[in-house]
């Protein structure tokens, strides 16, 4: 039971599948997915067959893992098993969570620019300077969370939350220069930037839940 529960979840995000969408392929509820992963359930001859008809391998591979667990083995111990590799992992691990909390704390501190005793030409300026540079680190966060997820967690689907951010980032640099450089509105547009960090909470609550 437990081999065929391993084998369904390593197969479905082999394949960059969520659980919901394994199970409308297979005209299933995603709550029935999941009670296979955990090895609470087995699914019956008929939908084994059609998992089998889906990943293209047959029955028997399913039920056994024969193949599918020995590669997965084999993908882990390749990459983040090996010396070289898991210290490299680690220090770009370090540097991914190194830019989310630059970029959210300059985010944070931003508006304390408008505390300074200077006229509020230079203050506007010195805030867009900080919300570009913050933005700029969002943006190549997301770049460096995809390179990881993709080189030691073997999911090679992007993640969505990391996707949405880089957007909102983009869309909220654009709204708040709009706001800055044709309405003069540096303050309070800065606003717009807060909802960022809030932003990919959300997308990652949401994307964590739909695995």
């Amino acid at each position: 039971m437990n081999n065929i529960a391993e084998t369904i979840k390593t197969l479905r995000k082999r394949n960059g599948l969520s659980q919901e969408q394994l199970a409308e392929d297979l005209y299933v509820s995603r709550q029935a997915i999941s009670k296979w992963e955990r090895a609470e359930a087995t699914p019956d001859i008929d939908t084994l067959v059609l998992l089998s008809e889906k990943f293209g391998i047959s029955v028997d591979e399913l039920i056994s893992g024969q193949n599918i667990l020995d590669q997965q083995t084999f993908d882990l111990s390749s990459s983040t098993n090996d010396p070289q590799n898991s210290k490299q992992a680690l220090k770009l691990k370090k540097q991914v969570n190194i830019l989310l909390i630059v970029s959210i704390a300059l985010y944070i501190v931003s508006p304390l620019t408008f505390l300074l005793d200077l006229n509020y030409k230079k203050i506007s300026w010195i805030f867009a300077g900080i919300i570009l540079i913050a933005t700029i680190f969002i943006l190549i966060y997301a770049n460096l969370q995809n390179k990881y997820t993709q080189l030691y967690e073997q999911d090679k689907k992007q993640k969505l939350a990391d996707n949405i951010t880089g957007a909102a980032s983009i869309l909220a640099t654009i709204i708040f220069l709009i706001l800055g450089f044709f309405f003069h509105l540096w303050h309070p547009g800065w606003i717009v930037f807060l909802f960022v960090p809030f932003v990919w909470l959300i997308a990652d609550l949401f994307e964590n839940k739909s695995k």
